[in-house]
């Protein structure tokens, strides 16, 4: 992997996800073991409570803004019933091993935590007292990297290779966009912070990659 370029090493594995991207993978994996968990001590796979939420570390302002600020880290791996989970987890595995080995996995954990970062921000700031929970809000942020990637680099990816990724791309938007105008509890805000905050960082995270290679 290390004798490729980034940019073929990323085509290729968009072409077989996860197959390069270990990092993608224990998210993934995170991501089910706490949704497990909770789902067996909450007793619900499709609405688990509020409590419950809370519990496994939910993003909540009243708690988040009062010492608990952790709860923007592990918010990311908590998610509001098997059909949230499997969305978010189903688009991760598109477009994280792309950026994955793009980046490397390291600047890549650094871009998926601050993205959201920026998107649990964004969601206190607009609305402080609504729980708030999922990985949808990285997730946008990839895709805001993935558009800084193609801003500074454009020429270096094939369309074959980005054909899937601005499939599931328009999938993933579109979907959350209907989901918010039919169901108040979805986080639009959020996904806007994590969008932009992952493109800044992405601006910032492409160069130093290039950079690293050089060295």
């Amino acid at each position: 992997m290390e004798n490729q370029s980034g940019e073929s090493s990323a085509a290729s594995t968009a072409q077989n996800p996860l197959g390069s991207a270990q990092m993608t993978g224990i998210i993934i994996i995170l991501n089910i073991a706490v949704f497990v968990l909770m789902s067996i001590t909450s007793g619900s796979l499709l609405n688990p409570p509020t409590h419950s939420l809370i519990k496994w570390g939910a993003d909540y302002g009243p708690l988040t803004l009062n010492g608990q600020w952790w709860r923007m880290f592990t918010s990311l791996f908590v998610h509001i019933g098997l059909i949230h989970l499997l969305c978010n987890m189903v688009v991760l595995a598109n477009i994280g091993p792309f950026m994955e080995i793009a980046l490397g996995s390291s600047l890549y954990l650094i871009l998926y935590l601050v993205s959201g970062l920026g998107s649990g921000g964004a969601s206190l700031w607009s609305h402080p007292s609504t729980i708030s929970a999922g990985a949808s809000g990285a997730i946008f942020g990839l895709y805001g990297a993935l558009l800084a990637f193609l801003l500074l680099y454009r020429n270096s990816v094939s369309r074959e290779t980005l054909r899937p990724l601005a499939k599931w791309a328009v999938i993933f938007v579109v979907y959350n966009v209907i989901s918010s105008l039919s169901r108040p509890e979805i986080d639009l805000p959020a996904h806007i912070g994590g969008l932009v905050t992952g493109f800044l960082a992405g601006l910032v995270l492409v160069q130093l990659r290039r950079a690293n290679k050089k060295g």
